[in-house]
């Protein structure tokens, strides 16, 4: 028998059980951790509040300009469905005139990693204004959009940035016939926070 042997086969096999042991149990509190996080970014069920500003041009003479507020909910893994109300002021040729709206926007969240996503959405809404927009045409539109964007973690309460662009087009779907739907289209870019809700 060697003298001053510290590892014996018992002795090995004690401390590996105990090392695994110690890997399960932070294993497991991780999990538990991620299961009681309340506002995991892109779970089914989870709500939001979104707060954006943004702006418009038609690469001629009129420039949009839009603030928002919306609530979402993931009606699915990484799939949210936003109600939003706007708030716009319209610089263009003719008067100027300020509006309201109401839109529903899909998104989907086609990479998410939780810490930032990337996604693509598609929506409709609809504006009154103060005045026709565009002049010439008449102060009720509809709202179509399409674009796509990117969200970034900002601290551990949920708080989130989102940065996007989408298609910008404003027409009366031709409620008064063509002679009075002078669309416009243009890109808007815009910019937010999402808040838990």
């Amino acid at each position: 028998m060697a003298f001053g042997q510290s590892d014996t086969p018992s002795t090995t096999a004690s401390q590996s059980l105990s090392q695994e042991m110690q890997e399960n149990t932070l294993d497991a509190r991780l999990a538990a951790a991620r299961a009681a996080t309340p506002h995991a970014w892109g779970s089914e069920g989870s709500e939001w509040w979104t707060f954006t500003a943004g702006g418009a041009a038609d690469f001629a003479d009129s420039h949009d300009l839009k603030l928002g507020a919306g609530y979402t909910t993931f009606v699915v893994d990484d799939v949210e469905f936003t109600v939003e109300a706007g708030l716009w002021y319209f610089d263009q040729p003719g008067d100027d005139a300020v509006g309201a709206s109401g839109s529903m926007i899909f998104r989907w969240h086609f990479i998410n990693e939780q810490s930032w996503s990337l996604f693509a959405d598609a929506g409709i809404g609809m504006m009154v204004a103060s005045d026709n927009v565009p002049d010439g045409g008449t102060g009720f539109d509809v709202l179509p959009r399409f674009g796509l964007g990117a969200t970034m973690q900002l601290d551990d309460a949920g708080t989130r940035a989102q940065v996007g662009f989408h298609w910008h087009h404003i027409s009366n779907a031709r409620i008064h016939g063509e002679d009075r739907n002078p669309s416009r289209d243009g890109l808007m870019l815009y910019a937010g926070i999402i808040v838990p809700f």
